[in-house]
């Protein structure tokens, strides 16, 4: 089997009499478990829900496939593997020896430290929670990805400790380390930790810390103590993408990936992140008016003539701090407001065009595909809610 970052063929097959798929969810994620129904539906398939939120598994099972999240129980993997049917693993844990679709972690990475490099930080810190083998393998990643950067990397490791003992050993880390100080955890549930750590140590979200989670949960990032900036790794895409897998296999497909990675919609930006730390104030002024006017016919030149500074000598200060060009800030800024657009709205793209600041539709197709690396149509089918 190979490794593969594509996307997954849409087509799926009409079954008579419908599939029985099992659900084996060892952690559970009501978004994995919309893009599997959503697939499901469309195939028809019956999905068995008894075991979906445990691991209480039967002694046999004569369905026709599993989707499972693998690697928190051996004896529930074993188990999983004895019913000698198709299974798919969902998530990072790659210890279960089948095929698998998970989160593109290196770009969901580099898409966190990018995040807390445009607005200035100069210490950023992964908080590692529970030390699993998934958080781990991220910790690593995101240790290399800071290193790339320049910028100096913190291990927040709480670990070994119960809830209580872990809020008091965060509180006095985050008390020690230097400020201002960005954070990633792995998931929403340990950012708000975060948070929560921050503030009884009376540091300011997002002034001295800055938190970062990844998932977006709806029900978690709004009702933090401070409302959560978060990666939307796109896990109903994830679900979805694991169902279309296993149809691949029950149709015993011969060539199926080891991997599929499936790459994340964004970020979320929310109060706690949302906040410049950088030092020079030049480049902090001229952040602010690409905040503002990015929409605008907005020109590099034009932020250095307002700000009443040469051009050489700004240009020069923003690569410094922000490791860019000024006009890469503003061409940055637009394809992220027409990627919501394509994915959250209806909108013809042209129109898209216009209110994201691009004069054309042919050059905001040129520069989206720069930094998506697909061309806007095929990213509105890939992540659009409103096309499903």
């Amino acid at each position: 089997m190979k490794r593969s970052s594509t996307r997954i063929p849409a087509g799926i097959a009409d079954y008579s009499p419908a599939r029985k798929v099992l659900l084996s969810l060892s952690w559970y994620s009501s978004n994995i478990h919309r893009g599997i129904a959503r697939y499901a539906e469309k195939a028809h398939w019956q999905l068995d829900l008894s075991t979906v939120h445990d691991s209480l598994l039967p002694t046999k099972w004569n369905g026709d496939g599993i989707l499972c999240t693998a690697g928190n129980n051996r004896d529930v993997d074993r188990r999983l593997l004895s019913y000698k049917k198709p299974i798919i693993n969902i998530g990072n844990d790659d210890r279960l020896p089948v095929p698998r679709v998970a989160a593109d972690m290196d770009r969901v990475v580099k898409l966190a430290v990018n995040h807390f490099v445009q607005r200035g930080f100069e210490h950023i810190a992964y908080y590692v929670c529970r030390g699993n083998r998934a958080e781990l393998a991220k910790l690593e990643i995101f240790r290399r990805t800071v290193a790339v950067t320049g910028k100096t990397f913190h291990l927040i490791d709480c670990s070994a400790h119960s809830y209580n003992v872990r809020l008091q050993v965060l509180c006095r880390a985050l008390g020690r380390l230097p400020k201002p100080l960005a954070v990633n955890a792995q998931v929403d549930e340990f950012a708000t930790e975060i948070i929560q750590a921050a503030l009884g140590a009376s540091l300011r979200v997002p002034e001295d810390v800055a938190v970062l989670g990844c998932n977006d949960d709806p029900l978690i990032c709004p009702f933090a103590p401070v409302p959560l900036s978060s990666i939307d790794n796109n896990l109903e895409g994830i679900g979805y993408g694991a169902a279309a897998l296993l149809d691949q296999y029950m149709r015993r497909e011969k060539t199926l990936p080891e991997v599929v990675l499936i790459p994340p919609r964004g970020i979320t930006v929310r109060q706690s992140t949302d906040i410049l730390a950088i030092s020079n104030r030049d480049v902090a002024a001229a952040m602010e008016i690409i905040k503002r006017r990015y929409r605008e016919r907005l020109r590099a030149q034009d932020i250095a003539k307002e700000l009443n500074i040469s051009y050489r000598t700004l240009h020069a200060a923003f690569l410094r701090f922000v490791g860019h060009s000024m006009a890469h800030e503003i061409r940055q800024r637009r394809v992220e407001h027409a990627a919501n657009l394509v994915i959250n709205s209806r909108l013809k793209m042209q129109n898209i065009a216009w209110e994201s600041g691009f004069l054309t539709l042919s050059h905001m197709v040129r520069v989206f595909h720069r930094f998506k690396a697909v061309p806007p149509g095929a990213y509105r089918r890939s992540f659009g809610r409103t096309s499903r």
